[in-house]
């Protein structure tokens, strides 16, 4: 401290006192310290200790630089700072809260309720906010309060931004039958409230179907619409152009009106719209119409999936030379995605050309890509030629984008190779890594991108693709918060057949338990890595690992991959675990009431001939309905070596008669150590001997005795 200058050391202490006298630790400077403070200052502005106290400089005259208590800050400095940056949109009165525009508004029920309490939560704290801060926040919220919104509007419109679509439709009625004229701005808002709330629909377990085919445009004729799994669709007689048709049990996201009557017990009810419903009624008797008349119905329409009377409206809208708006379009776009109607898409973007111009907007490019994907033989092609004019048009592509860029090219029925889909991975993957700005989840299907990669990256066997994917959901692991599981699974799976057993083991040692455990799939996958690298031993691990993080094996196609591995002879200290891991495959067989598997048999043989225990072995093997190869190769040799001559000649009878053969060689020796004598041994070489050699080496006809050559080492 004696290294300190005093003015540092004054300032220092000052600053200490100010702190300890703000949060009311000391009232008062202490005598001791206000002569030190004292002191310091007259040094620091160069004053003697005699003038200090002499009578033309006395102590009077020298004050001490005793700093100021630092300035509090701001307690509104982050809301100023966070009002610079809010920027209020108004928002029709159809689109505020709980609406089909939202991207991330769930199907389910069980979901659907808890987003809508978060929902609520948090637009009554941003309403707290602005009421308690209104110079800081001056104009209306994004989505006002009525409280707010009311103030100098008439009843019907408080009642309209209240979302009170009983209420506002009765003081309609009332207003129309007293000879009171309502503004047509207003009536197009009621007319969205009634027709997204479905105002007057019936309630039935599902809708009807001959009015809820689409058939557009309308002079188009069709009878029965095809299924979606029809590659053409029918071609009118009468106009030679194809119709495309949607059937109500092709509607997807149906979902029940909670809002509009209907009992809880009633689940399998849906609200279903009714050509006598209050939308319709008021559609038919306003006098006065404009492009957000028919906008709002259309608005109802697609809610209700009334694709075909969606259309019709919108046809009748540019008949009369209204145009709509660009979310319009983009919910008639929504609703072909998923159907070959790529004839209809086309025709409503040859609309959004046609006077007054509307510019498509990044969704309506998704939602075109989305349909072309259902498409076959054309759609890779259509798919490019969208991605062009995307890029052209200078809008942004979202991973939306990209989902369904790698859906068009997913399928082989579309004519897409892999090498083309390693093309536009790898360029997909380049374009994510060099504008990660991109990463942000701005549509429903925005989630999906990993999937769908990782899913292109295995059906490629790209580990490379695979790995930089997972770098980037390892940085963005938002994404993973719900397929977590299901997209390491696939990560994993694609190592499994592409790299190293160690390289996989490495990648799967640093997942499991941290970040994933892994689906029963992804073990069925890396159970036949293991058999294919014949490591027993690593099958044996993974098994262990199942019994740990308590994965379930119970599918039949699991249990012969893990049977298959297990068959590899492995370290006789692992003997007992190894016959545990069999132990239990064998009861989850029984208690299936499947037939233990050729491969479970041969592995159990194979254990009990290694623990040396031959009656357990002939036990099991008794369950063969056709013994393996592999099985019996097995006992054979393990007889031979016992010299036990009479289950030798046994072992080489069944092999005769199941028509199996053996290099030369081998059978010779076998033959000659079993005794028999020359009539038989001449019958079982002719029968079982491998005749044939190349280069010095017998050939081994029965292909399991290729894939599990260890029998015949020395």
């Amino acid at each position: 401290m004696s290294q300190w200058p005093n003015s540092q050391l004054a300032g220092c202490l000052s600053l200490c006192m100010a702190s300890l006298l703000r949060r009311r630790i000391v009232r008062v400077y202490p005598r001791s310290v206000q002569r030190l403070l004292y002191s310091t200052s007259v040094q620091a502005s160069g004053a003697t200790k005699e003038e200090a106290t002499s009578p033309t400089g006395s102590s009077h005259d020298v004050k001490p630089s005793i700093p100021m208590v630092p300035k509090r800050r701001d307690p509104d400095a982050v809301l100023k700072a966070l009002a610079s940056t809010v920027e209020p949109v108004e928002i029709p009165l159809y689109m505020r809260g709980r609406g089909i525009a939202d991207p991330l508004y769930p199907r389910g029920r069980g979901y659907h309720m808890v987003y809508t309490k978060h929902l609520e939560a948090g637009r009554a704290a941003a309403e707290s906010i602005v009421q308690k801060w209104p110079k800081l926040f001056p104009s209306k919220p994004t989505d006002p309060s009525p409280a707010n919104e009311g103030l100098g509007k008439s009843p019907l419109e408080c009642l309209i931004i209240e979302r009170d679509a009983t209420k506002a439709w009765s003081m309609y009625e009332t207003m129309k039958e007293e000879g009171e004229e309502v503004p047509l701005s207003v009536e197009n808002e009621l007319l969205a409230l009634v027709a997204y709330h479905g105002l007057g629909n019936t309630r039935a377990t599902s809708p009807d179907e001959s009015d809820i085919y689409v058939h557009w445009p309308r002079n188009t004729a069709g009878s029965q619409p095809p299924s979606r799994a029809d590659t053409k669709a029918p071609v009118d007689a009468s106009t030679g152009t194809r119709t495309q048709a949607i059937t109500a049990e092709d509607v997807e996201g149906s979902e029940v009106d909670e809002e509009i009557g209907g009992d809880a017990d009633e689940a399998t009810k849906v609200s279903v719209w009714s050509t006598d419903n209050t939308a319709e009624c008021m559609f038919r008797e306003m006098k006065k119409k404009d492009g957000g008349t028919y906008e709002a119905l259309i608005q109802g329409l697609i809610k209700f999936n009334r694709y075909g009377r969606a259309f019709d409206i919108f046809q009748e809208m540019r008949d009369k030379n209204f145009q709509a708006n660009v979310g319009i379009y983009n919910l008639l776009l929504s609703a072909l995605k998923g159907y070959r109607v790529f004839n209809i898409a086309t025709s409503l973007v040859k609309n959004m050309v046609s006077r007054p111009i509307i510019q498509p907007n990044i969704t309506t490019m998704n939602h075109l890509l989305r349909i072309s994907s259902k498409l076959e033989g054309s759609t890779k092609s259509i798919s490019l030629k969208i991605m062009r004019e995307l890029l052209h048009l200078g809008l942004e592509p979202t991973l939306t984008t990209f989902v369904n860029l790698l859906v068009a090219h997913s399928s082989d029925r579309y004519g897409s190779t892999n090498e083309e889909r390693a093309v536009i991975l790898e360029q997909v993957v380049s374009y994510i890594e060099s504008n990660k700005q991109m990463m942000t989840l701005t549509e429903e299907t925005d989630a999906v991108f990993f999937i769908q990669a990782f899913m292109t990256a295995r059906k490629i066997g790209s580990t490379d693709l695979a790995m930089r994917l997972k770098s980037l959901a390892a940085v963005h692991g938002n994404f993973l918060v719900d397929n977590i599981n299901y997209v390491m699974g696939l990560y994993l799976s694609t190592l499994c057949h592409n790299t190293p057993i160690e390289t996989t083991m490495a990648e799967y040692h640093s997942l499991v338990p941290k970040v994933t455990v892994p689906l029963e799939w992804v073990y069925r996958d890396m159970f036949e890595m293991c058999d294919r690298h014949k490591s027993a031993e690593m099958a044996l691990q993974l098994w262990k690992h199942t019994k740990r993080f308590m994965v379930p094996l119970t599918q039949v196609n699991t249990l012969n991959r893990l049977c298959g591995a297990l068959t590899h002879t492995i370290p006789q200290e692992d003997l007992h675990s190894y016959l545990e891991a069999l132990n239990e495959v064998w009861e989850i067989f029984k208690n299936s009431g499947n037939n233990p598997s050729e491969l479970l048999i041969t592995a159990m043989v194979r254990a009990h001939v290694q623990d040396n225990n031959l009656d357990e072995a002939w036990r099991y093997f008794k369950h063969f309905d056709k013994p393996s190869f592999l099985a019996l190769v097995t006992l054979l040799k393990k007889y031979n070596l016992l010299e036990d001559k009479k289950k030798t000649l046994e072992i080489l009878e069944i092999m005769v008669e199941l028509d199996m053969t053996m290099p030369q060689r081998f059978v010779r020796d076998i033959v000659s150590n079993a005794g028999a004598s020359e009539e038989t041994r001449d019958r079982l070489v002719n029968r079982l001997a491998n005749m044939k050699e190349t280069e010095g080496e017998e050939e081994v006809s029965n292909k399991e005795a290729t894939d599990k050559a260890e029998p015949f080492d020395s």
